[in-house]
């Protein structure tokens, strides 16, 4: 009896300590990562984790995304639930989404930013967004769930890079097939982007050719009405490159 009672008292010591530990643990990474954002001051800023500003060498500063924002909080139609933001890198536009009371699942294959995110999620106590490490590609897009709302913000250069612009503008159709409101749409152009130029050059060779170039791809998805929202400096490059904003719309809505 007095043997079992110690062995009792003993696990429960365990397990008491491996909880204190792992706590502990968690605790101790998450000011950790904290730091990291703050030291580093990751492109994007994370208010939920006091960074208000995004990297000092870059266009934007990070006062951009403040911008985008607001142009999205804006437009979004009223009575959405659900959203998608491809590239969502450390889950700015996830989280104010999730905020606003739309379930958010948000894509990025760097863990790291969506550690960032989740961490950002729990001190806000935000639990309407989903962190998922995935790399979007001519197969995975097409296991995409159907959403609302899709934000796909300065992905589909990578696309044009890895796959061409055929197949990225199948990957954009396909993406659109699973939005039953509006996309909200941004990409580098050959104007303003010298690295990426030759491989979006099809765009034209002025600001307004490239604006009107983006409207005819997104109207070319068929069921949309494409409306230009702005032309903002990114926060991801040193210079001051402007990038279009665009969304688009569902004519023929399919709210469930």
């Amino acid at each position: 009896m007095i043997l079992s009672g110690v062995r009792s008292a003993a696990t429960n010591l365990k397990s008491t300590y491996a909880l204190l530990v792992r706590n502990y643990g968690y605790r101790l990474y998450g000011a950790m990562t904290t730091h990291a954002a703050k030291v580093n001051r990751y492109h994007l800023p994370l208010p939920q984790l006091g960074v208000h500003k995004g990297h000092p060498t870059s266009g934007g500063k990070g006062q951009t995304a403040f911008r985008k924002w607001q142009l999205i909080n804006e437009t979004l139609p009223e009575g959405v639930t659900s959203a998608l933001d491809i590239g969502c890198y450390n889950g700015f536009f996830a989280l104010n989404l999730a905020a606003r009371d739309v379930f958010t699942v948000a894509l990025d294959p760097n863990r790291d930013l969506l550690n960032l995110g989740q961490l950002a999620a729990m001190a806000a106590k935000i639990d309407k967004v989903a962190f998922c490490p995935m790399a979007i590609d001519p197969r995975s897009v097409r296991v995409l769930p159907q959403v609302d709302v899709t934000l796909v913000l300065s992905v589909m250069q990578y696309w044009i890079q890895a796959y061409g612009w055929d197949v990225a503008t199948d990957m954009l159709s396909v993406v659109w097939g699973k939005t039953r409101r509006c996309l909200y749409f941004e990409i580098p152009n050959p104007c303003e982007n010298k690295k990426l130029a030759s491989e979006l050059a099809r765009m034209g060779k002025t600001e307004s050719e490239c604006r009107e170039f983006i409207r005819k791809t997104l109207v070319s998805l068929g069921s949309c009405k494409a409306r230009y929202l702005d032309y903002l400096v990114t926060d991801f490059r040193g210079d001051n490159e402007r990038r279009h904003i665009f969304i688009a719309e569902r004519v023929d809505e399919r709210v469930v």
